[in-house]
């Protein structure tokens, strides 16, 4: 396992950046962004997306979350936290994961949770 401390900004921002997360053995096999999707609009996520599946190995996963648009917590975080994020419904969300064809990822699962419907829990496999 490694660390590499770079934020979405950097990585989008700067060329080379991603050459920075690509690891000395080859492809990643797991990829886990969870709470930064929420904050990031469909083409910023197009991008970031397009990156981090460029560095999956072939049947590699992908495993993202966001909030859910049903989330019974968005009252408060909004109005009461002064939390402001981008919640998405299920399938607005499975297609901004997925994408276009060319980022080559499939969705394996795509799942809410069942008790607080708060958020989506989305995963992905590189095609071969």
């Amino acid at each position: 396992m490694t660390f590499t401390q770079l934020s979405t900004y950097q990585l989008l921002r700067h060329r080379d950046a991603p050459a920075t997360l690509r690891h000395k053995d080859g492809p990643m096999d797991i990829i886990v962004a969870a709470g930064i999707l929420d904050y990031l609009k469909d083409n910023v996520i197009a991008r970031f997306l397009d990156t981090m599946g460029s560095l999956l190995a072939p049947g590699g996963l992908l495993l993202l979350t966001n909030l859910h648009q049903e989330n019974p917590w968005r009252s408060f975080m909004e109005y009461v936290c002064d939390w402001h994020v981008i919640h998405r419904t299920q399938a607005q969300f499975q297609v901004v994961c997925e994408g276009p064809p060319a980022r080559n990822i499939k969705t394996v699962e795509n799942i809410t949770d069942a008790e607080s419907n708060t958020n989506i829990f989305w995963a992905g496999q590189k095609q071969r």
